[in-house]
């Protein structure tokens, strides 16, 4: 961003901090890429489902199948075939709950770099104007600490919006992984 009137290392300075590099962290997170990793687990999970659903189908049909003479079914009480079972349950249910999560992630970047990116495009607007106008304020050699000191307002509520932004990200990216 250029401006011909405001000094942008001192306004960030007067800010407290820089709303531009808090957008470029944020903008820095591919969703999209996160978005395609949500969708192979959940496709993981549904093939796992898929194989858990035609498995109980097929242990079915053997069992209506083959009975041995005492009612019981040695190779599908086994505890082997019991822990299979269950794994493949916790597997898919765990499959689909993590792409699950990523889809969450991937929406709430996605989102914060759009809200993000106007903010920004509002700010160098607003900017923008006030640099203009202290250039006719200097010609007319008014004051311009009033104008001043609306830029450094402008540019420190936004560096507190853009902060929020992230953290609130942050916070479902830190949510997802306990």
């Amino acid at each position: 961003m250029h401006l011909q009137h405001i000094n942008l290392a001192l306004l960030i300075d007067a800010a407290g901090g820089d709303p531009w590099q808090v957008n470029n962290t944020l903008q820095s997170g591919n969703p999209a890429a996160i978005d395609e990793l949500a969708s192979a687990f959940h496709d993981a999970g549904l093939c796992t489902a898929e194989s858990s659903a035609a498995f109980a189908q097929a242990r079915q049909r053997f069992q209506a199948a083959w009975n041995r003479e005492n009612g019981e079914h040695p190779i599908n009480d086994s505890a082997e075939v019991q822990r299979a079972t269950t794994s493949l349950h916790l597997q898919q249910t765990q499959l689909t709950a993590i792409g699950t999560d990523l889809e969450a992630i991937a929406a709430a970047l996605a989102e914060a770099q759009k809200s993000a990116a106007a903010k920004i495009n509002a700010l160098q607007i607003q900017l923008h104007d006030i640099d203009n106008r202290i250039g006719m304020y200097q010609e007319a050699d008014f004051d311009t600490a009033e104008l001043e000191q609306v830029a450094i307002d402008d540019t420190t509520g936004i560096l507190h919006q853009l902060e929020k932004l992230r953290d609130d990200y942050a916070g479902i990216l830190a949510a997802s992984t306990t």
